[in-house]
């Protein structure tokens, strides 16, 4: 969260991609909200938190109205299997998108935010179960910055609308 604004304020943003790797899926998942709930579990350094909730505030934060379809469909351009997603977890995936989420509410410049969970990649010399092979490296990345260029677009489609 420090970092998150603390580079936020420094390069202002108009747009927030975030990325994060889910174990157990085989598709990419394209976020829709953030949830404020933090998990029992405790992390790496911490014991588990005392809180259920990230901040005092509603139990969930939105992804801008539209930009999760727009999203999904730059995904699938590229082959992949990918879906919408109203679960980013209760760890670390969730409370990035939640302070981005936030951030972007609290500033004027209210930068486009969005969270894609993807699969782990294939790995040479694994063999992948019947059609539960994961996707390359190169598709992901491609997807990824096809993603990208989408949340682009729809931030100069926001940016003309809010100077007409």
């Amino acid at each position: 969260a420090r970092d998150l604004d603390r580079l936020a304020q420094s390069y202002r943003p108009h747009v927030i991609l975030l990325f994060g790797v889910a174990p157990r899926t085989r598709h990419l998942r394209i976020e829709t909200r953030a949830r404020n709930l933090v998990s029992f579990f405790p992390d790496a350094v911490r014991p588990a938190p005392s809180r259920r909730r990230i901040a005092d505030g509603p139990p969930a934060i939105p992804v801008a109205r539209g930009l999760p379809k727009r999203l999904l469909q730059a995904a699938r351009s590229h082959g992949l299997r990918a879906g919408l997603s109203r679960d980013a977890g209760r760890y670390v995936c969730n409370f990035a998108l939640w302070r981005a989420l936030e951030h972007s509410i609290r500033t004027n410049a209210q930068p486009l935010v969005a969270f894609v969970h993807i699969p782990p990649i294939a790995h040479p010399g694994r063999r992948p179960r019947p059609r539960s092979r994961p996707p390359s490296l190169e598709r992901l990345a491609a997807a990824g910055q096809t993603v990208l260029c989408a949340m682009l677009a729809a931030f100069r489609r926001q940016a003309r609308r809010q100077s007409d």
